[in-house]
């Protein structure tokens, strides 16, 4: 017995239909599961980032009020040896100069601060990966600062090379908080220390901070060493970066805005003579 036969144009219909449903099925997938409200923390605008001299910038913050992702601001880090000294605003092209290492990480995250780029970037893994750390503030906890402020305000950031003065960081109008480099977290042992096994994580240029014998994973894992002549000075330059953080509230992940870059500066010279009891007394 034969079968009667479908049009062509029937099953082509009937197909249609089917994967119509299909994606109206995946659709609803998407939907049901949230993926269109996951967090999403807006990038610090890099044109809110001024430099009024080469040892200053200022960072306009914007408003985050509302917002139910964000938790506060971070600031990364990365501490390179040069034997250069450039005492002017440090511009792209000379990022080289002073150390390769240097240009490498800049031109690595330079596309996911580009705003106009609208690149997703896990901001965390992608500064990991370039030994990037996250500042800390001498004696306080950062994150219970004004850097979890959700209001609009200017962030300062002072390298001046001041006597008994160590790099700063401040809001307009409110306090200064001592600039400190990572501790490690168990997960490298930085110097220089201080004559009683204290760590000096200050952002200051000393023998402890610009030995290349000391830039190792397990010592100082923050700083790119260079190759430098024997008996040449050597300084110490600091790159950062500042972005938003927060939390998914549906996983209990952080959540990172993009990066935005603040500058590089060249790190003042230490003045004490190393001992914790002389330091505490400044």
């Amino acid at each position: 017995m034969s079968r009667n036969k479908r049009p062509v144009f029937a099953d082509y219909v009937s197909m249609t239909i089917v994967r119509a449903a299909g994606n109206f099925a995946v659709l609803l997938f998407f939907v049901s599961c949230g993926i269109e409200d996951y967090p999403y923390l807006e990038q610090i605008p890099p044109a809110n980032v001024s430099r009024p001299a080469s040892s200053t910038a200022a960072v306009s913050i914007g408003s985050r009020d509302g917002d139910g992702v964000f938790l506060h601001y971070s600031i990364f880090y990365r501490i390179y040896i040069s034997d250069v000294a450039l005492i002017s605003t440090i511009a792209e092209s000379e990022l080289s100069r002073i150390n390769s290492a240097l240009y490498s990480d800049f031109t690595a995250m330079k596309p996911y601060t580009d705003a106009s780029n609208n690149l997703a970037a896990n901001t965390g893994s992608l500064f990991s990966s370039r030994n990037y750390f996250e500042i800390e503030l001498l004696g306080s906890d950062i994150n219970n600062t004004f850097l979890s402020d959700k209001g609009s305000f200017t962030l300062n950031f002072d390298f001046s090379d001041t006597q008994s003065r160590s790099p700063v960081i401040y809001r307009s109008g409110g306090g200064e908080f001592i600039l400190a480099r990572s501790t490690g977290s168990g997960l490298f042992n930085p110097q220089p220390r201080f004559l009683g096994g204290t760590f000096d994580g200050r952002f200051v240029n000393s023998d402890g901070l610009n030995s290349s014998e000391n830039a190792t994973t397990t010592v100082n894992r923050d700083v790119a060493t260079k190759s430098i002549s024997s008996g040449a000075t050597r300084y110490t330059y600091a790159s950062l970066y500042i972005c938003a953080v927060g939390i998914n509230g549906t996983t209990l992940v952080p959540v990172y805005s993009a990066p935005t870059y603040i500058g590089t500066f060249l790190l003042p010279e230490q003045w004490w003579q190393g001992t914790q009891e002389q330091e505490d007394a400044k």
